[in-house]
């Protein structure tokens, strides 16, 4: 059995290949499946399976967590957060999330909200500049927060964007802070 993250079209002519090798072909989600039935009845097999998650270890913190983290991160109990996690590729369309939020900070100045992305910035040459599109949108820096973390202690923060390789204010080395990487995230 194969569980494959197709998640973009075109569909690959590996993903293809591995589908008509393999009596259990399933794909992370219900569209890609789809997409191969339409190729023909050798596809007819491919189904479907969200990705799976532990419980044990990835579940819903109490209210009591969630108002430690506001106070560490200095957001307010107040604030609501649009949260977007993914790898920065142009194919996420990050940049239709910024001028949406642009568009509703506009419409509603009272509004007390923040976007935040869990993302790696650096990966900008193969995905979006965050710095240049938030001023691009006209959003405030301080509306738009970003995951940090360590190289080297794995402590994690949230804030807005400070740069890359910047010291650790945890364990105080150099240049080890960065948006999470697909090689440097956040732990557990």
């Amino acid at each position: 059995m194969l569980h494959i993250t197709l998640d973009s079209l075109p569909i690959l002519d590996q993903a293809l290949e591995q589908a008509t090798l393999t009596k259990g072909y399933y794909t992370w989600v219900k569209f890609a499946a789809d997409e191969m039935k339409k190729l023909g009845s050798q596809y007819s097999h491919v189904d479907h399976i969200y990705g799976s998650v532990d419980t044990n270890v990835f579940s819903p913190i109490s209210e009591n967590e969630k108002s430690e983290l506001r106070k560490r991160f200095n957001i307010s109990q107040t604030t609501t957060i649009f949260n977007f996690v993914f790898r920065n590729q142009l194919r996420k369309s990050a940049n239709l999330i910024l001028d949406a939020f642009s568009q509703f900070k506009q419409d509603n100045p009272q509004a007390d909200v923040k976007l935040h992305f869990h993302t790696s910035v650096a990966e900008r040459g193969n995905g979006w500049d965050f710095p240049k599109m938030i001023k691009y949108y006209g959003i405030k820096n301080e509306d738009v927060l970003f995951t940090y973390v360590c190289k080297h202690c794995g402590q994690w923060a949230i804030s807005p964007y400070l740069g890359e390789d910047i010291d650790c204010p945890f364990c105080g080395t150099k240049k080890s802070l960065v948006t999470p990487t697909i090689t440097n995230g956040v732990h557990d």
